[in-house]
């Protein structure tokens, strides 16, 4: 490889990240439909040709926006699992940080409000599978495992918790009262998690 084309290839991860970062914020603060492919270039400093050059447009560019939230969540939740303590009271406080991660403006705008709407309730579910539900399924494994939770079919148990925690998340994030809302899913789900899986 040239010392041009290692150039070329810098710059082209560069203008990735930052048309990302920019379409990150401005859909957070406007949303998918109200934010322009124009507005987005213009702040980023670059062409539509590069846009689409990279993303193929703009919903190429909100997914790779998706993606990005994605693994700022899945980041947070595993500083947290990957902490020494009690592997049950772990994963409670995942799940708060995953409901309260929803909350933060960029990840209740893109992940719990635009992202089901754009992409339809399949594919918003196939590409979260990818993190958060991967993640999910090796937690609960590892918690059965160590016979903290009663040993319950796995993929229905996994889609049990992925799907309640993604309802409440988007409850949520629509919420008039979000902290409020926030307290009584965390709750809500504290107690049916531990009244329902912790064994006897």
């Amino acid at each position: 490889m040239t010392i041009e084309n290692s150039k070329k290839i810098e710059q082209g991860k560069k203008t990735n990240a930052n048309l990302v970062t920019i379409a990150r914020r401005l859909f957070s603060q406007k949303g998918y439909a109200n934010t322009s492919t124009e507005e987005i270039v213009q702040v980023a400093g670059v062409t539509r040709g590069a846009l689409y050059h990279h993303f193929n447009g703009k919903k190429g560019l909100f997914l790779a926006a998706f993606d990005d939230a994605q693994i700022d969540i899945e980041n947070s939740l595993l500083k947290i699992l990957n902490k020494p303590g009690d592997p049950w009271e772990r994963f409670l406080t995942a799940n708060y940080t995953f409901l309260k991660a929803c909350m933060h403006p960029e990840i209740q705008q893109i992940v719990a409000i635009d992202a089901p709407a754009l992409l339809g309730w399949h594919e918003w579910r196939r590409i979260d599978a990818v993190r958060t539900t991967r993640l999910l399924k090796e937690v609960l494994l590892n918690l059965i495992n160590k016979n903290i939770i009663k040993p319950l079919p796995i993929e229905a148990l996994v889609h049990f918790i992925g799907g309640a925690a993604n309802e409440l998340a988007i409850w949520i994030a629509q919420s008039k009262e979000p902290k409020k809302a926030l307290e009584e899913a965390s709750l809500t789900m504290k107690t049916v998690l531990s009244s329902s899986l912790l064994r006897d």
